[in-house]
């Protein structure tokens, strides 16, 4: 154990495309700086970034850390120090680079690009625009720190069996999943008389000064980062997904209209490890975001 100072702040880097129908991105390199003032030297860094780590598609047969393993080896030769890689709220965002000889579909578009060096080029990226900050940070003695969860229940409404036919029509039709064992399961619960099911939801928070990374088990569209971070005026405030679990996609409202694999599909294949068969309730975003912002304490003010 040693005394350590810390510090943090926000590089930005285009290395994720929204692969649904909306635009938003959140950008942010979220940069952690651990420094020992006796040694002289970085002793960690952590980066928050926010895109799928899937720049190898399925035609990939390699054992990799993904995009991930390229940013953490870089800043490691450049810093010569460990580096972490947390992963944001990247439910809607793939890799801007990609390597792969099939064209998947979330790589389709100018947007996109398809490189054999695709996993050096995410890194690259990070660490071009993480190091023209990195040295600059501020650094702080005896920051308070604080962990701890709070928990809320959401709901999802069991589909009517004529929805769950259409929408298991449709996933064997544009992704050819079978939906027949999840369909069996809705009728179960419609006899049964179950008209929802409840799920509590662990909301963790870990905070140091005003940086705060704040997160649930689910696959958390970028929304919930962005809206978050403008309603606490914070842009060290964090939400991330994947936090301890992923118990399915968590889609915003606009997302929920518009279906498809992350809202619906999804459910047909992974409902029994989810224990539900349908996304969490239209108003569930908001009702998030409010209690998340609502149970945030700002350990800078301490």
């Amino acid at each position: 154990m040693e005394d350590v100072w810390v510090g943090w702040d926000n590089a930005a880097a285009e290395i994720g495309v929204n692969r649904r129908a909306a635009e938003a991105v959140d950008r942010r390199v979220g940069i952690l700086k651990v420094w020992n003032e006796q040694n002289d030297g970085i002793k960690l860094i952590i980066l928050r970034l926010t895109a799928h780590a899937n720049v190898l598609k399925r035609d990939n047969y390699f054992i990799s850390a993904d995009y991930f393993g390229a940013v953490r080896r870089l800043f490691a030769q450049k810093y010569h120090c460990p580096a972490m890689v947390i992963q944001g709220s990247a439910g809607n965002i793939a890799p801007k680079y990609y390597c792969s000889t099939i064209m998947p579909v979330d790589g389709r578009g100018e947007a996109y690009i398809n490189s054999a060096a695709a996993l050096d080029n995410m890194a690259q990226k990070v660490l071009g625009k993480a190091e023209t900050v990195i040295d600059s940070i501020k650094m702080y003695p005896n920051i308070f720190v604080s962990a701890y969860s709070k928990y809320m229940t959401l709901k999802s409404k069991v589909p009517s069996m004529i929805k769950a036919h259409e929408i298991a029509e449709e996933a064997a039709k544009n992704c050819g999943i079978d939906g027949s064992k999840w369909l069996e399961e809705v009728k179960n619960l419609h006899e049964n008389h179950v008209d929802f099911q409840e799920e509590s939801l662990e909301i963790q928070y870990f905070c140091i000064g005003n940086w705060c990374l704040c997160g649930v088990p689910n696959e958390t569209m970028t929304e919930f980062a962005i809206c978050t971070e403008q309603k606490l005026s914070n842009p060290y405030f964090y939400f991330n997904g994947y936090t301890n679990g992923c118990s399915a996609y968590f889609p915003t409202a606009e997302e929920y209209d518009l279906g498809g694999y992350e809202v619906y599909w999804a459910m047909l294949i992974y409902f029994e490890d989810y224990g539900r068969v349908h996304p969490y309730n239209r108003e569930s975003f908001d009702e998030t975001i409010k209690f998340v912002v609502g149970n945030y304490y700002d350990s800078y003010s301490k």
